[in-house]
């Protein structure tokens, strides 16, 4: 039976590195439904299910007028907390690389 779990991205409000960038283990096959604020941080929800094995995702932070390099990202939400938004996406990795 699936659940719907939350992931932070951040803690009192500071990205959890310098990049704006986090890795969250979740249960494969997972739906992200959305992003907000919560007490006194960012977090994500997904709709999971508790019995798949676990799988990484990359997920990218970013501010208003921040310079994004990527392209191969996915838009979850973009978050107001008093003057300051944040844009949520998937990173699905570099795009740019070449076989």
């Amino acid at each position: 039976m699936k659940q719907i779990w939350k992931f932070p991205l951040t803690v009192q409000g500071v990205s959890l590195d310098s990049h704006g960038s986090h890795d969250i283990v979740m249960p494969m096959g997972s739906q992200i439904l959305s992003a907000g604020p919560q007490f006194y941080g960012l977090v994500l929800w997904a709709l999971c299910d508790p019995d798949m094995p676990d799988t990484t995702i990359k997920i990218r932070v970013v501010f208003t007028g921040e310079p994004i390099s990527q392209t191969n990202l996915i838009f979850i939400q973009s978050i107001q907390v008093g003057e300051i938004v944040y844009h949520v996406f998937e990173d699905l990795g570099d795009d740019t690389k070449k076989n």
